[in-house]
Parts: structure tokens; C-alpha cells; sequence
């Protein structure tokens, strides 16, 4: 078999040795991101997820590890450096395992990775940690006697770049010769030359590279010189060359992140020599070759084969004795390059491992070990990967079709340091992660803590201050009482029946719970469908309780398992789904179907039967034309979905898009605006109003309508207006806050003023909004923890328990649910008045009024309680410059200054703050007239 093999990568070879590369067949990666200068690609996973890497949320920063180390130790541009890297944990130990294609390991690769063992053993001893306030100010107090309390980042960044220095030189060569004098700039004109000439230092010349990748200038003068093609190799060679340095922080990272890199061993396999491989001879018949290629043909299957070094590392972690080190091997392997098709075709077949991509190139000199000592089910599986390689050159050899593609070049890292914290789907951009949530939540809380000692330290005297860059104070706390226990309040206080209201001079308990009074048995018995709901000894309340409920208050079931299981998801129409809804109500109301049959049917399997019998048996208006129209439907039943539903919805209204748009994927569609409006048709024309996890919910206003009948007045407003503009004109007036101007245009401006706070918040709402509806949201989601807006104007920050937070919760809860005004609860929080407000609003706090507490009214500041799209701040001597730089972009950020003495405060502020968060800082220079201005902007 090995001889075929061989003689079919030859044939295929010499006829086009570029194939298609394997796709990914998992995309949970596809969401990384690249550094600043380096184009995305390269990201995917080859293989089946099929057994997880990890459960602690580490994943991404094994495999960016793995990969990284994998690329520095290829520091020479031949074949036989390219490496694979892997690694078994082990509790607070950690096996790297290395290989490379053939070139032998020499004194200076063991003495790099020893300094980087030791230096990671070091960093990794504290444990994971996150970088706060409190520990730069441990750190400023540590006498600095062992020479690893210094940051060990730039002496390893050194090292690494010293050790890279073969193929540093080489890609600055590449740099200059594409480049080849076009642009004029220093960097290559003088900068690259000198390097060359030996006259800078390697440590220097790295960090001038580093420090030209945030550039924004160099970069737009590159892509106005060159084509696209030579534009990515300039952006290749130029990440090349960031590899060093930028390995250097991911491994700093990795070690602080993971506690197994507490020890560490290293085991560098040696290559397997070449060695020759008898050749099958095909029938010419069979794999004719183009005229002039026999000779070709036999050169290349005469070489010597070589195996490669992803097959040498999986050979030998297959062959480890012990089931510990089996149950701890990190199932991805680090590769300096992508994988070869051969290798790629192995490793997917296996489903043991992932690596990072294929480059789908077909060699010659490819094979496997001549003999491996593994276990019988891994020898099974070795076994089935090479017929099944063997399967698939036999029809690459036999295709006719083959279309000429461009040679795969090396790849360039692309994975992220940090794991992508933000995903999003067509209609919420922002998909909320609780772990994000939960850590903006702490670091707050850090900060009012922190706040409040302070201001304990100076009412006792004490010297100090913790105000925030620019003088301006942090979100203060003040000391406040704890909160007494709440004991829970019966449902019916006074003695009145809870369920006719009637204040009767006897009154009988609930048999079970004890705790709601009646009239007497049958107003028990009428009040039961509501209050089984809330007692405490009541049965278990299902999908068919919650129905009835529904039916019985009018009120759509929003429980997605009741919708599930009574066929309401089986429609993708809103309308289809109001429909079945008035069928149930019907059959409750006036048919007198209990949960009882309900749960009976569900289990049988029958709903659509009995919805149909027991509907023939009513007799109400159009009763045959609802039960034909349900007949018609042959898939609905109990538990039935309808497939992709979101996208079916988005599909239906592409009719709406201009020509040149209909064409283009969703996520292509720009700006966001665009998307936002079409995903909006989507809804509405199908008879659906935007949610409060949604991002239309805020954007189109639908936030400021006091309940569900104010959303449907208002939706009733946008059907009209969609079904009379066009829909560019609809989704400009989103991105300028116009869309009042817009409905007046078409003859419904009068209505607006019906809507409650909507004409003011649609006239602001493409920058900035106010705070209060983001709290709003936060009371109709289940979310743990409000954002951090929320967080800070309404007391959030102050509690410091699960029960405190619920009972603040509860209140602006109540607040909303009695239809009271927004903007006035919006007003009491900006002057500072919030626990006095809602008192005299709701009686009766649950918690302290100091609980409440805010750092407003701040003077001076126009954007109190406000949540702005995107804000920007700059010293006070670049303000002018910065609002000039953001109009030419085109941006709607706020901007507010600080003086320039608060400048690196501000700085170090974000930097604590990204650490952590766990986020990423994107820095990025850019030349504005005269000046150079340095953006860093949180991930």
C-alpha cells in the first residue's frame, strides 16, 4: 500500500501538485481575529471537534500556544525545519513534545526552550491571576532582589528574536525586493537596509517593526502602491517578522493562564531518516501521463521519502504507555505551516487530533513510518486513515476536472491571544457572555470599593486619593447600613379574597400553602389556575398549566418549551402563530379544555386531532375556516419546529434590498445599519415585534412603549411606514436618527405624539441613549448582571450579594410593570434623588436608601445616565484634532477630553481594566497634520 500511495502523490504531483485544501468541518473558530497588519485567514480547525481540549475555557490558548511555538522553532526557510508541536498535562505538569520534517535539534534549540520552560515556570507558579489596582501597587512596594520580579517580557522577546534571526534576515530580504523602492518610506529605504548592513541590532530593528504595525499611514500607503496580491506578501513578511515578539507575549500569557506550566519538560524527537520506497508501475491505460512528463514522473517517485514531523509527534503520542498521559494529551498539534494534503487527509481520518489548516499540496517525498508500535484500536484507526488516504489519491489521480489554483504560500498566525469574548447573531450584534458580564460586574464593584476607603480614610483623617484620571471620582459608594431581612410578604395582605376582591368577615386559607385568603371553596376553586403558579405545595407547573394561563390571561405564552410543545414554533408567520393561539383560547375560554386533557393529548401524540374535533364541536364565527386552515397544515404536530427560522424570516423580504444588494451574504451588508433595517422588515412584515434582547428593540424605539399593547400601536405605525418608503430611505433615517422626520413625511407624524418619550429618543438614538432603557432591558431578560451603565447610575455596583441585587431588581421591576414614566426615574437618577423617587412612587423601600446612592448630579458633564454608541477619550491638546480625524472617518462617537497631565493615568486605567476583563487593547497610530496620535481602543 505504501508503494501506491507514493506513486499516486507522484502522479499527482507532476500533473498539479495544488489541490483543493480540506475544509474545516467545525466552526466555533471562525470567529478569531488577527493581529493589527496581518490579513485573517489561516483560522480554521482541519479536524472533527470530537474530543473536547478543554472544560475550563482554555482552548484558544493552548492551540495559539502550540502554534506559536511551533512556528519560532522552524527558524530556518528550509523543509526540513518545518515542526509540530504538542502537549500532555499532567495536573501542574506539562509535557511539550517536538518534531521537525528532518534537521536535527542543535545546543541552541534545547537552550531556548530551557530559558523558556524556566521563564514560564516562573510566571505560571502564582497562578492564573488577573492584574488590578491593587496588585501594581503590591508590586511598587516589592524590592526587586530576584531578577524574575522584573518583567520577563522583554528579555524573552530578545531571546526569541535573537534565536529567529536566520529567518528574520531572510523575510526583511523579501520585504525589501517586493517592495522594490515604490513607496519611498524610511522604514524601507533606510530602516531595512541598515538591518541588513548589521549597523541596528536585531532586538532594536524588531521593535521598530512592532511599533510600525499599529501605523495606520504605512498601512494606507501600502494599499494605495501595491495590488492585492503583493500587498499580502508585504502584510506576510511583515508578520513574519512580528513572530518573535509577538510569541513572546503569548507564551508570558499562556504561562499566567495556565497552572500546569508550573514544571515543565521538554522532548525533542529526532527526524526518522529518509529512506526509498519501492514504486507500483501503472498501466498507461489507467493514469495516462501528458506527453513529456514520464520523466518526471520516475524522477520524483526514485527520491527518498521523508516523513513528515505532524506524523512523527502522532506516532510517538500514540505509542505512550500510561492512561494518565493519554487522558492528558492536549488533542490539537502545533504546526509551523499548515498541514500537506497527505498529512491533512491522515489526521482528519483519525478524528484524534485538530490542527490549524491545510495548504491542500500533494508531495512526492511523502510517507509514513516503516513500522509503529501502537495499541491495537489506535493501529485499527491508523490502518483505516491510510486506505482511506490511499482512496482519496486514487480519484485525485483519475480527475479530469482539475482547475489551475494558486500555489498555497506559507501561512501567517491569525489565532487571537485571547479567546473572542464577542460573538452575535442577525439581530442582537452583541451576544451577552455572563462570564463577561459577571467581571465588568467585579471590577466595578473593585472601584466603588475602592472608592469608599478612601473616602473612609479622609473623614478619618488620612491622606490619600483614589479619584480617577482627571480628578474626576470613580463610582463612589458611600457606607451604608446592611439591608434587614426581608421575610416574604403573603400574597394577600389585607382580608380580602384574592380572587373576587371582596373584603367578606370570613375568610378560608389555601388547603396547601396556607398563605391567600378566599371567600369560601369555589372562589378557591376559580383562583386556583393563577394561584398554582405561586403556592408552594401546589403540584409541579408544566407546558399545559402554562397554556391555560395564557389562554385564560389573553397573554401569548412566552415559555419557549409551551411553544414548542403545542405546535406554536411549528410557523414562521407571527400571524399564523396568533391564529393557533385564538384556536387554544377558544377551547379554554369557551370549550373548557383543562390542563389535564392538554397533558393527556401531548403525551398521545394527538394535539392536531383534538384541536380539530374539539374545535367542530364550538360554534363561533368563521369556526370551519380556522379548522380547514389548520387541517392544511400536514406537518403540524406536538414538538414540531420549523427549520432556520431566523433565516427564513430574513429571506423573505430580500425583495426589499436594492439589485446590486440581493446577491450579497448578510453579513457582508454594510454598514450596520443596512443590516439592522433588513432584519427589521424581516419581523415585521411576518408579524413580529422586536424583543428586548434585541438590538431593534433600543434602535427603533420599540423600548420606550409602556407595554405590549403601546409595542403593537407602534408596530402598527412601522408596517405602515415599511409597506410606503423604500428601504434605503428607512434605514438612513436608522443611521441619523431621522426616522421622525420620516414618518411625517408619510402622513404619520400625527401619531407620534401618542408615543410616550419615543420623538426624543428616536432623535438621539444613533449615538447615544439613555441609561434607563438599558435597565428597562435588564428587567425583562434573565441576565445576572446589568451592563455597566446600569451597573453604576442605578445602585447595582453596591450590592454585595445575590439577594440584594434581586431585591433591587425587583423594584425598578414594579417601577416599569405599572406603566410609570421612564424619563422621570431617568431624571430622579441624574439629580441624584433615586431612592426618594421611587418612594414616592412604591411606598416602602425592601432596601436602604443609601443603597441607591449615585456619584450624580456631576457639573459640567452633558452626558449623565447616557450609554453612547462608542466614546472617545483624548487629552485636552489633541481635542480639536481628534473630533477633526473622527469626521473624516465618518464617526458618531462622544468625545470627551481630560487634561494631558491625566493622559497615562488614563492609560494605565485601561490597562488594568483589560486585564481584568481578559480583552485585548488594539493600538494604532495615525498622523493627523502634524501630530502622531496614538489610539488604543478596548476589544
Amino acid at each position: 500500500m505504501e508503494s501506491e500511495i507514493t506513486a499516486l502523490a507522484a502522479w499527482c504531483q507532476v500533473k498539479q501538485q495544488q489541490r483543493e485544501p480540506l475544509k474545516a468541518t467545525t466552526e466555533e473558530d471562525d470567529d478569531a481575529s488577527s493581529d493589527e497588519l496581518i490579513i485573517e485567514h489561516d483560522v480554521d480547525c482541519l479536524t472533527d471537534d470530537r474530543t473536547l481540549l478543554t472544560k475550563d475555557g482554555t482552548k484558544l490558548i493552548k492551540q495559539d500556544f502550540l502554534d506559536r511555538l511551533a512556528e519560532l522553532l522552524c527558524c530556518m526557510k528550509k523543509p526540513s525545519f518545518i515542526t509540530c508541536t504538542a502537549m500532555i498535562e499532567e495536573q501542574d505538569e506539562v509535557t511539550i513534545v517536538a518534531a521537525r520534517n528532518g534537521a536535527k535539534w542543535t545546543a541552541d534549540d534545547k537552550n531556548l526552550m530551557e530559558e523558556l520552560a524556566a521563564i514560564m515556570e516562573r510566571l505560571s507558579s502564582d497562578g492564573p491571576r488577573h492584574i488590578t489596582a491593587l496588585c501594581h501597587l503590591k508590586q511598587s512596594l516589592t524590592t526587586l532582589t530576584d531578577p524574575f520580579d522584573e518583567d520577563p517580557l522583554p528579555r524573552l522577546q530578545s531571546r526569541l528574536t535573537e534565536y529567529y534571526a536566520p529567518r528574520l534576515r531572510h523575510h526583511v530580504q523579501e520585504l525589501v525586493k517586493h517592495e522594490g523602492g515604490k513607496t519611498d518610506m524610511i522604514f524601507f529605504t533606510d530602516t531595512c537596509r541598515v538591518f541588513l548592513s548589521n549597523k541596528i541590532s536585531l532586538q532594536d530593528f524588531a521593535q521598530r517593526v512592532e511599533n510600525l504595525s499599529y501605523n495606520t499611514d504605512f498601512y494606507s500607503v501600502l494599499r494605495a502602491t501595491f495590488t492585492t496580491a503583493v500587498l499580502k506578501r508585504l502584510i506576510d513578511d511583515l508578520a513574519f517578522i512580528r513572530r518573535p515578539m509577538q510569541g513572546a507575549r503569548a507564551f508570558c500569557y499562556a504561562a499566567k493562564k495556565l497552572g500546569s506550566f508550573q514544571k515543565i519538560k521538554i522532548r525533542l524527537l529526532g527526524s526518522y531518516p529518509s529512506r526509498a520506497v519501492s514504486h507500483v508501475r501503472f498501466p498507461r491505460k489507467r493514469l495516462p501521463l501528458p506527453r513529456g512528463f514520464e520523466k518526471k514522473f520516475e524522477a520524483e517517485v526514485r527520491k527518498v521519502k521523508w516523513v513528515h514531523a505532524e506524523m512523527r509527534v502522532i506516532t510517538h503520542l500514540l505509542n505512550e504507555d500510561s492512561d494518565a498521559r493519554r487522558v492528558g494529551l492536549v488533542p490539537y498539534l502545533g504546526v509551523s505551516k499548515r498541514t500537506c494534503f497527505l498529512c491533512g487527509h491522515i489526521i482528519q481520518q483519525m478524528g484524534q487530533f485538530q490542527t490549524r489548516a491545510n495548504h491542500g499540496k500533494i508531495y512526492s517525498q511523502w510517507t509514513l513510518p516503516s513500522a509503529v508500535l501502537v495499541e491495537q484500536r489506535d493501529a485499527v484507526r491508523l490502518q483505516d486513515a491510510v486506505e482511506h488516504l490511499r482512496d482519496v489519491l486514487r480519484r485525485e489521480a483519475d480527475r479530469d476536472d482539475l482547475r489551475p489554483i494558486d500555489p498555497e504560500k506559507e501561512s501567517v498566525m491569525a489565532t487571537p491571544l485571547l479567546p473572542p469574548s464577542i460573538k452575535s447573531t442577525p439581530f442582537t450584534q452583541h451576544v451577552k457572555d455572563p462570564r463577561r458580564l459577571q467581571r465588568e460586574s467585579d471590577w466595578l464593584s473593585h472601584l466603588a470599593r475602592r472608592d469608599r476607603t478612601s473616602r473612609e480614610d479622609i473623614e478619618s483623617g488620612s491622606s490619600g486619593s483614589t479619584s480617577g484620571p482627571g480628578g474626576e471620582a470613580l463610582p463612589g459608594i458611600s457606607n451604608e447600613a446592611r439591608t434587614g431581612d426581608h421575610r416574604s410578604v403573603p400574597e394577600t395582605a389585607s382580608k380580602t379574597c384574592a380572587n373576587c376582591k371582596i373584603d367578606s368577615g370570613f375568610l378560608v386559607s389555601c388547603p396547601k400553602c396556607d398563605s391567600v385568603l378566599y371567600c369560601d371553596a369555589d372562589c378557591c376553586k376559580a383562583h386556583w389556575p393563577t394561584h398554582k403558579f405561586c403556592c408552594k405545595l401546589g403540584q409541579p407547573i408544566d407546558s399545559a398549566d402554562n397554556l391555560v394561563l395564557a389562554c385564560q390571561t389573553n397573554r401569548f405564552p412566552e415559555d419557549e418549551d409551551t411553544a414548542t410543545a403545542y405546535g406554536f414554533r411549528y410557523f414562521a408567520s407571527a400571524k399564523d402563530r396568533a391564529r393557533l393561539f385564538k384556536l387554544y383560547c377558544r377551547l379554554v375560554n369557551q370549550g373548557g379544555v383543562i390542563d389535564e386533557e392538554l397533558r393527556e393529548v401531548l403525551h398521545k401524540d394527538q394535539l392536531k386531532e383534538f384541536i380539530l374535533f374539539r374545535s367542530s364541536q364550538l360554534q363561533w364565527a368563521n369556526s370551519q375556516h380556522d379548522i380547514n386552515w389548520l387541517r392544511k397544515q400536514q406537518g403540524f404536530r406536538a414538538n414540531a419546529v420549523c427549520p432556520d427560522l431566523g433565516q427564513k424570516i430574513i429571506d423573505s423580504v430580500r425583495n426589499f434590498l436594492s439589485p446590486e444588494d440581493r446577491d450579497v451574504c448578510f453579513s457582508d451588508l454594510s454598514p450596520l445599519e443596512k443590516r439592522q433595517a433588513y432584519v427589521f422588515y424581516g419581523q415585521i412584515l411576518n408579524g413580529y415585534v422586536p424583543d428586548a434582547d434585541e438590538d431593534n428593540w433600543i434602535t427603533l424605539g420599540f423600548c420606550t412603549a409602556p407595554g405590549d399593547q403601546g409595542a403593537f400601536r407602534l408596530a402598527d405605525l412601522y408596517t405602515f411606514l415599511v409597506q410606503k418608503c423604500q428601504f434605503e430611505e428607512f434605514w438612513k433615517a436608522m443611521a441619523d436618527s431621522t426616522m421622525i422626520e420620516l414618518l411625517r413625511k408619510y402622513g404619520i407624524g400625527h401619531k407620534i405624539s401618542q408615543l410616550r418619550n419615543f420623538e426624543h429618543h428616536m432623535g438621539i438614538v444613533a449615538t447615544r441613549y439613555h441609561s434607563v432603557w438599558e435597565l428597562k432591558r435588564f428587567t425583562k431578560l434573565a441576565d445576572p448582571h446589568p451592563m455597566r451603565a446600569v451597573d453604576v447610575d442605578y445602585g447595582f455596583v453596591k450590592c454585595s450579594t445575590a439577594r440584594e441585587r434581586l431585591l433591587l431588581r425587583q423594584i425598578y421591576t414594579d417601577y416599569f410593570s405599572r406603566g410609570e414614566d421612564e424619563m422621570k426615574l431617568h431624571e430622579a437618577c441624574v439629580s441624584g434623588r433615586l431612592a426618594e423617587f421611587l418612594e414616592s412612587v412604591l411606598g416602602k423601600l425592601p432596601v436602604s436608601p443609601k443603597a441607591l446612592a449615585n456619584c450624580y448630579p456631576l457639573e459640567g458633564y452633558p452626558f449623565m445616565g447616557m450609554v453612547a454608541k462608542s466614546v472617545i477619550l483624548c487629552p485636552e491638546s489633541l481635542g480639536e484634532d481628534v473630533r477633526r480625524m473622527c469626521q473624516q472617518r465618518g464617526g458618531r462617537g462622544v468625545i470627551l477630553t481630560i487634561t494631558d497631565e491625566d493622559d497615562e493615568a488614563m492609560k494605565t486605567f485601561m490597562e488594568e481594566r483589560a486585564a481584568f476583563l481578559d480583552i485585548g487593547i488594539r493600538k494604532r497610530l495615525t498622523r493627523h497634520g502634524d501630530k502622531n496620535i496614538m489610539e488604543l481602543a478596548m476589544e
